[in-house]
């Protein structure tokens, strides 16, 4: 401590008390031998000086202490304020990380609060794009199945006019069962109108409220429902007007096809020595294929699966009817012939009861056919797809996977070495062009109809377009897109 005197043999007020104590000491001895008068003055003094020393040494001692005390004050006095100022630093750095924290904390909420807004947007706008998409597609749907009715009535009307003739040759009253036929066609046909209008009228409600797989499951399933019912009831009042004889289906009921001109290969042009094989012929994107490519003078072969619904193919000059199944390779080695082009235009309906019916001819088939154009070494290869095969997340998947099948084909094909072109259609309509047809890249399309005509010349075309070679297409119709030649439409692509 400050101001202390302690040593090894004691403090100095100790010393000092132990000296003035031999004095009193001495002094007392001495009272024996001097005077007692002599003695008790000298004893006095020498208590005297010992008080005095006493003294000087406690005040010393009363002076350390307060030197000590003071020194101890202001060293605690220090640490306080030291202490003071590391709790205002410290509340100062607390109250600093939680304002950055806060902040931090907010920039990343409005972040967040900006990417939900977004991803809702990008929902919605998507939602409405399926939904058109379902809508187009559902009227397509419907227009094939009206068709489809158009064509059927036109058949029993030959059916019923053949009947008549029957009748008359037999010489029997026709009158009354041509009269009685021809009402219960009308009857059928009212029904069938009745029940499209409801299908229609049920898809665009279920389409508005996002039962985007309700939509397209009524459209499909009701619409060929209803076509299918007004076949039988036709075919049923034909067969009552003679009397129950049977009427075979798409035979008798057919009438016989126009004559057809000539069939004059090409001899020049870019058509020239070009044979063709068409998949899928029999439908109604593939007649118009091979009716195209009769126009431009090269020979047909048309690949059907049943050779006995084809009446109309055999009587074009230049077509030659082929039966073969594109699910089964071994049907398939004859039917090409000698032809260098293939154009595939086969598909199947979405049809929940049958699962495999994708697999089978939206890929499978088009495999086959594939390998059956590498061993031919054919010249080019045209597919007919559709918008939306790379989208995983789409309601027609929902049919066994219509669209990720035929992207599989897809695949199949650019890997396979062969020159090729991609067709992928909009909405598949059987009316007129509704404008013009315009080209996009690879899945940059996402809604749009095109008519099968349209896509029936962009395929013919492709055949002798170097532009088309090795490419993607998307295709729809657009009203007010301006005019445009196949060669200037594949060049842009």
């Amino acid at each position: 401590m400050s101001g202390g005197r302690s040593g090894a043999g004691g403090t100095e007020w100790e010393k000092e008390v132990v000296v003035e104590g031999n004095n009193i000491k001495e002094v007392l001895i001495a009272t024996d031998r001097q005077q007692p008068a002599a003695a008790a003055e000298r004893a006095g003094d020498a208590a005297g000086d010992a008080a005095e020393s006493v003294g000087e040494a406690a005040s010393e001692v009363a002076d350390s202490v307060g030197s000590a005390a003071e020194e101890v004050r202001d060293s605690v006095g220090g640490a306080a304020q030291e202490s003071q100022a590391a709790a205002e630093d410290a509340g100062e750095a607390v109250v600093g990380a939680a304002q950055q924290v806060g902040d931090t904390v907010a920039e990343q909420a409005e972040k967040v609060g900006d990417s939900v807004a977004d991803a809702a947007g990008d929902a919605a706008e998507a939602l409405g794009d399926a939904a058109g998409e379902v809508g187009e597609q559902a009227q397509s749907t419907l227009e094939d199945a009206q068709e489809f009715a158009e064509d059927t009535l036109e058949a029993a009307q030959d059916g019923a006019d053949s009947v008549q003739r029957t009748l008359e040759v037999e010489g029997r009253s026709v009158a009354a069962r041509a009269e009685r036929a021809g009402r219960k066609i009308s009857e059928e046909n009212e029904r069938y109108v009745s029940r499209v209008r409801g299908v229609m009228d049920i898809v665009g409600t279920r389409a508005q409220s996002g039962d985007v797989v309700g939509a397209i499951t009524t459209a499909v399933g009701e619409g060929f429902e209803a076509a299918d019912e007004l076949r039988r009831g036709v075919t049923s009042a034909v067969s009552e007007a003679i009397e129950g004889a049977p009427v075979p289906a798409d035979t008798t009921m057919d009438s016989p096809p126009p004559p057809q001109p000539a069939f004059q290969p090409a001899k020049s042009g870019p058509y020239t020595g070009v044979r063709a094989l068409v998949a899928g012929a029999n439908g109604r994107t593939g007649r118009l294929l091979v009716e195209s490519l009769v126009s431009k003078g090269v020979p047909v072969r048309a690949l059907v699966r049943d050779a006995s619904k084809a009446r109309s193919l055999r009587a074009m000059r230049g077509v030659t009817v082929v039966q073969g199944d594109t699910y089964r390779y071994e049907t398939l080695q004859s039917a090409i012939g000698d032809s260098n082009v293939v154009l595939c235009a086969t598909g199947v309906r979405p049809d929940i009861f049958d699962p495999l019916g994708p697999f089978k001819y939206e890929y499978e088939g088009v495999v086959n056919l594939v390998a059956l154009a590498k061993n031919k070494d054919v010249n080019k290869f045209v597919l007919v797809t559709s918008i939306g095969t790379s989208q995983l997340v789409s309601p027609f998947n929902l049919f066994y996977g219509l669209l990720w099948w035929k992207k599989q084909a897809e695949l199949v094909l650019q890997r396979s070495g062969l020159p090729y072109t991609i067709v992928r259609p909009g909405g598949l309509t059987a009316t007129a062009k509704r404008g013009n047809v315009v080209f996009r890249q690879a899945d940059t399309t996402f809604g749009g109809a095109v008519s099968r005509a349209q896509v029936a010349e962009a395929c013919v075309a492709a055949l002798v377009l170097p532009q088309a070679d090795n490419k993607i297409v998307e295709i729809v119709a657009e009203e007010n897109a301006s005019e445009r030649s196949m060669f200037d439409l594949f060049s842009s692509i």
